[in-house]
């Protein structure tokens, strides 16, 4: 309780610091006062009185500065007063002030734009609802890549017989599906995705439907699609009749059901997609077969949620147990293919070695960066501290310690921080 009464009294002491200092002073020189007249009693003249009194109190400027450090928290006002001794020097050198801001205002502003990519591409989790259950399914082939693909019928078998998912829906990506608009064409990143996509991924449209169950049934009977919101925005200037709308792609007449929630461009980290269509549209865009067999791949991965309860191991064996490619329903050397499953966090298996790769030479671009704009400031700072050597020496030589000198130095090389101008 000691010491907390002490830490409040000294609280307290760091404000209403000019009306202690006068009532200190004033008590300090009635006491001076009295030892003068005691002395001037006692026959010295009024020199050798005052110059004794002094002697007698240990020195007034001692007395305060000793007051001054009981009432308050001494390294906090020291603090203060280096920050802003530094911002003085700072006014006082507004040239110097400006290039040294910039310098470091090059390099943070580019570290946070590269970090702020790596952020989004790398390490943010998928803007969709409890991302981290989410798992994507791969074909591993004969070479040893994942992007050996699944049929229809493969999908079908997988859905229908595994309890390991809540929901399963198929995704096949394309870069560059031609849309053609009111005269205007354009290439645009596509994917064709199953009815119960968006809502296996907790995504609501801000316009208009989703998918709808049948419209996922027969080979290329709907001509449907769901569009982005920045689509929707930049080429149909957030028209709110877009619906029932009638555009073009890949020279098919689709129908616009509806528009994405604001901000949601697929599940595929630095692959943002712009239009979504039913999977049983696939072959009628003109890619890849469609036989209904199960020798026709069509479909990049799989992607499921998984239920609550079991883990990504379990529900990794049992859909390796389901999907058993025999002689019968995948006659070319069944045994060399294989189902993989990864988080849908994470990008492809095929190209994870190289997200990685990319991710370290962004960090390593942004520390570089970093370090030449230190250098460049510690340069400045250099040449700035050559021409105070004799400042600094005086300031020694008149009683300065050397850890105040060096601190007020350092808080001023901080204080050239782009936002420290502010602060004070």
């Amino acid at each position: 309780m000691r010491q907390c009464r002490a830490l409040w009294a000294r609280l307290r002491g760091m404000f209403g610091g000019e009306l202690a200092d006068r009532e200190l002073s004033a008590e300090l020189e009635s006491h001076l006062q009295m030892h003068i007249d005691d002395n001037l009693r006692s026959g010295m003249s009024p020199d050798q009185a005052r110059r004794d009194a002094l002697i007698k109190l240990g020195g007034v400027e001692q007395a305060r500065q000793v007051y001054r450090e009981r009432k308050g928290l001494p390294w906090l006002e020291t603090l203060c007063q280096d920050l802003r001794f530094g911002l003085r020097q700072l006014r006082k050198n507004p040239g110097f002030t400006t290039v040294a801001i910039l310098t470091l205002a090059l390099g943070i502003g580019a570290n946070t734009a590269i970090f702020s990519f790596v952020d989004a591409l790398f390490l943010k989790p998928l803007a969709v609802s409890s991302p981290e259950q989410l798992m994507r399914i791969y074909a591993k082939g004969p070479s040893g890549h994942y992007g050996a693909g699944f049929s229809y019928p493969e999908f079908k078998l997988l859905r229908d017989h595994n309890s390991s998912f809540t929901a399963l829906s198929v995704e096949a990506e394309r870069p560059q599906l031609h849309l053609v608009t009111e005269g205007d064409s354009e290439e645009i990143r596509g994917e064709f995705v199953s009815s119960n996509y968006f809502s296996l991924l907790g995504i609501y449209p801000r316009v208009g439907r989703s998918f709808l169950p049948e419209e996922d049934t027969a080979p290329g009977r709907d001509a449907v699609v769901v569009i982005s919101d920045q689509l929707w925005k930049i080429r149909f200037n957030a028209n709110p009749a877009i619906l029932g709308r009638e555009i073009h792609i890949n020279s098919i007449p689709f129908k616009v059901i509806g528009v994405a929630s604001p901000g949601f461009y697929g599940d595929l980290k630095g692959l943002p997609v712009q239009v979504w269509i039913p999977a049983m549209m696939f072959g009628a865009a003109g890619y890849g077969c469609d036989d209904g067999s199960y020798n026709c791949s069509l479909f990049d991965e799989f992607i499921g949620r998984v239920a609550p309860g079991q883990s990504a191991a379990q529900a990794q064996a049992e859909a390796a147990g389901a999907m058993v490619w025999s002689a019968t329903n995948w006659q070319e050397k069944p045994s060399r293919r294989q189902l993989v499953m990864a988080s849908a966090n994470t990008g492809s298996p095929d190209d994870q070695a190289d997200d990685i790769a990319q991710m370290h030479l962004l960090m390593s671009i942004t520390a570089s960066l970093l370090l030449i704009a230190c250098a460049n400031l510690a340069g400045l700072l250099f040449a700035r501290g050559v021409t105070r050597r004799r400042e600094i020496a005086v300031r020694l030589s008149i009683g300065a310690m050397r850890s105040r000198v060096i601190r007020q130095l350092s808080q001023r090389a901080c204080s050239w921080h782009p936002w420290a101008a502010f602060s004070v």
